[in-house]
């Protein structure tokens, strides 16, 4: 039987300092949320650094096994955030807090933040649109682009590419997408919190 802890599947979910971990995390997302909001960009000035101290930190506290857990949350907490930076012209500010984020967490707490941002997302993209009269229109367009990315994913597109949005970018203005990422946050750390208790 292969032990988890040695590549690294649990490393970080397994530590004692889930506070800690949890902690920074909160005020990382917190601090990207005022700055996308105010500035309506997520700067490297905050993603880098905290990306560098999350493997650091898993590195030093759970040897190769924890850079290794922080490396794969980091990639995990990017992946859907890269995707709308790609397909949805989502910011790439989201994708790099996101995966800074990972590298604190690890895999099974980046799957956690990763649903808790998800919910959010949605709660906050509907409540966005609805404020401005825009909900059928961005529900469409939600639904074109998850279309649109299937039919990719699946490599049915051929040579048409990934399909262009039924409306401009500035008919509904972008919802600064941090909030989500800190509601997010937050949602997953109070059930961590609660299933570990």
């Amino acid at each position: 039987m292969v032990d988890l802890t040695l590549i690294g599947a649990f490393a970080l979910w397994e530590q004692a300092s889930q506070p800690l971990q949890w902690s920074v995390v909160l005020g990382g997302s917190l601090a990207a949320a005022v700055l996308d909001v105010s500035r309506r960009r997520i700067p490297n000035a905050l993603t880098v650094p905290l990306w560098a101290g999350g493997v650091a930190w898993a590195a030093a506290t759970g040897g190769a096994g924890g850079a290794a857990d922080a490396l794969a949350g980091c990639v995990l907490a990017m992946i859907p955030c890269v995707m709308l930076f790609l397909l949805a012209r989502g910011g790439a500010g989201d994708a790099k807090i996101m995966g800074a984020m990972g590298a604190w967490l690890g895999v099974v707490n980046s799957l956690v933040m990763l649903a808790g941002v998800s919910l959010a997302g949605l709660l906050l993209a509907g409540m966005w649109s609805g404020r401005r009269g825009q909900f059928r229109t961005v529900a469409v367009n939600v639904g074109h682009y998850f279309l649109g990315l299937s039919v990719h994913v699946l490599g049915r597109l051929g040579s048409q590419g990934t399909p262009s949005p039924p409306i401009t970018a500035d008919r509904v203005p972008p919802m600064p997408f941090g909030l989500a990422i800190f509601a997010g946050a937050c949602l997953a750390a109070i059930g961590v919190f609660l299933w570990r208790a």
